[in-house]
């Protein structure tokens, strides 16, 4: 009896063991597209939050080419940890004249580097130890187009500047498959 206890409890531990259940996952990512967008200076509304109109932008990939235009903005809130949450809603224009809504919700934590340079003015890259996701996804009734309506993207950002005379975001954009 006592050996068939045994034998249940390794069977048990194996099988409830977390690492049993847990798994490695690596999503394929394909390039949709650059966004590189204009930004007019940040109205305040408190400490917490600030809108950052988007007044225009380019739109560049292998499939895709367009123009961002108003009304574009993002809506960011700023957590008392110094964290930035972002809520940005583009209307694109492609060349071909189809409409896209493209809205991402995202988490930006500045290094010392980064936010330094941010408050000079100046531009701050990937290289200045940022860490800048987000996650697109899209709407549109263009046949051509139709197929971002049913995927998810993540923002890959490259640089980004802001300042009382404006700034601009660059940043790729991959479909998750």
């Amino acid at each position: 009896m006592k050996k068939i206890l045994m034998i249940i409890g390794i069977i048990a531990s194996c099988c409830f063991h977390p690492s049993a259940y847990s798994q490695e996952i690596f999503p394929k990512t394909e390039f949709l597209m650059s966004i590189d967008i204009k930004l007019d200076p940040s109205v305040v509304i408190d400490k917490g939050m600030r809108i950052t109109n988007i007044p225009s932008g380019v739109v560049t990939g292998p499939n895709i080419k367009g123009t961002v235009h108003s009304p574009s903005a993002d809506w960011v809130q700023i957590l008392p940890s110094g964290v930035v949450r972002l809520d940005v809603r583009l209307l694109i224009k492609t060349d071909e004249g189809e409409a896209i809504y493209l809205s991402y919700n995202g988490v930006l934590k500045h290094s010392e580097k980064s936010l330094e340079k941010l408050r000079k003015g100046e531009e701050v890259t990937e290289q200045d130890g940022w860490y800048f996701v987000a996650t697109p996804t899209f709407r549109t009734s263009s046949k051509k187009y139709e197929y971002l309506n049913s995927v998810q993207a993540i923002n890959h950002y490259k640089v980004m500047r802001l300042g009382a005379e404006g700034g601009y975001v660059r940043a790729d954009v991959y479909l998750v498959k």
